[in-house]
């Protein structure tokens, strides 16, 4: 579960993008974050993970915690483990020459055991459709089969709270397909869902069963 407490955020210089946010998401939930662009979604996740404060400065107040520990408290170690996101242009976080190193960089960076590295490469290219992109330069993937690799890096090591930045932009029906059962796997597993979307008509992408709030 991540909880959010009393959460303000300024850029220096500027006004208060969203101001004393609070709420929950629990085990196998999913949260819809539903705002104009230039309202703050991205700034908020930046929140979550832990992003804010510690590589972009402003004012922060109030408190994010997944399973009762503060975000503001987790080593670096801890962090990958607790919360993920995926941005909105994953392709400028993407450098490695293959799209099998881009996952089997992240599995290393865990610890993750050799023998179990290529397991779970499997499984994840399997997921996201990406099978036969194994061995292809990234630079040379679509936009949406980029932001499918980037969620592919997700599931080789699932973290409790999945963040995810406008993660329908772009995708034609069969990555949205690919997205949506994913999410439902992540869900299964008991993950924290955040998507952020500035259509609050794809609230029906998600089902039923998920939460919206506004910023």
């Amino acid at each position: 579960m991540i909880e959010v407490r009393d959460l303000s955020f300024v850029y220096s210089g500027n006004a208060p993008l969203f101001e004393r946010l609070s709420f929950s998401v629990g085990d196998g939930e999913l949260l819809m974050l539903n705002a104009p662009s230039g309202r703050g979604k991205t700034t908020l996740m930046y929140c979550l993970c832990g992003i804010i404060p510690r590589n972009i400065k402003g004012e922060f107040v109030g408190s994010v915690s997944i399973d009762g520990k503060a975000v503001a408290d987790m080593t670096a170690a801890e962090l990958p483990r607790a919360a993920a996101m995926v941005f909105q242009e994953p392709g400028s976080r993407i450098f490695l020459p293959a799209v099998e190193d881009e996952l089997a960089f992240t599995l290393e960076n865990m610890c993750v055991p050799r023998e179990k590295i290529r397991e779970s490469i499997d499984c994840a290219l399997e997921l996201t459709g990406l099978s036969g992109k194994r061995y292809e330069n990234p630079a040379n993937l679509s936009g949406g089969q980029l932001k499918l690799l980037a969620l592919a890096s997700v599931l080789a090591f699932p973290p409790r709270v999945l963040l995810l930045d406008e993660i329908t932009a772009g995708l034609d029906n069969s990555a949205l397909d690919r997205v949506k059962y994913c999410v439902e796997l992540f869900k299964a597993q008991g993950c924290a869902v955040i998507v952020s979307d500035h259509n609050a008509q794809n609230t029906q992408i998600w089902g039923e069963d998920a939460n919206e709030l506004g910023i």
